[in-house]
């Protein structure tokens, strides 16, 4: 998959800040953490609404980076060090944390509309209203991609205990997965 790959659709844009402003309001995600490190900083400015700049905390440097729209017209996806977030654009309060973690990649589809994001062991799908679905664990401890159709996407599974590959499909329209290593 390709981090860079298409973007769907939106009536906003984002700039990756190079660290905190010094005179502007900034929000903290998840909500909860207090902001006190610099995490992934982003600027969002709605079409037709007031600009806001977010910290997004980071679970480590070693991870990916990414602002991905997203097939919801007022939700954006904001990657920080592995861990994914989804953001209302004009209401960011609205937000809600990717179950997938850490993410290691994202690829954005067509048919069915969806952001999938990849972690090293399950993946998540965000549809146009929001997280469509997450799998059960597919994997002990990373996955490949190697194609989607518009019903199923099909990849391997890391199986330590054989030291092989296995084999699994997913459902594209529920998240269910079939076959994997992880049982």
């Amino acid at each position: 998959m390709n981090p860079l790959g298409r973007q769907f659709h939106s009536d906003y844009s984002w700039e990756v800040l190079g660290g905190l402003p010094a005179n502007e309001a900034v929000l903290t995600f998840p909500q909860e953490w207090r902001g006190f490190s610099e995490g992934l900083v982003v600027r969002v400015a709605p079409q037709d609404g007031v600009s806001w700049v977010g910290n997004f905390r980071k679970i480590s440097d070693s991870y990916i980076n990414g602002v991905y729209s997203t097939p919801g017209a007022d939700t954006i996806c904001v990657v920080a060090g592995g861990e994914g977030y989804l953001v209302g654009v004009s209401s960011p309060r609205s937000c809600a944390e990717v179950p997938s973690v850490p993410i290691i990649d994202v690829l954005a589809i067509d048919d069915p509309p969806l952001l999938l994001l990849e972690s090293l062991t399950d993946l998540s799908a965000v549809g146009r209203g929001g997280l469509a679905w997450s799998t059960a664990r597919i994997s002990w401890d990373g996955m490949k991609i190697l194609s989607v159709s518009s019903r199923t996407l099909m990849g391997q599974a890391w199986d330590p205990g054989t030291g092989t590959f296995k084999d699994f499909s997913v459902n594209l329209r529920t998240g269910i997965h079939e076959g994997g290593s992880y049982s």
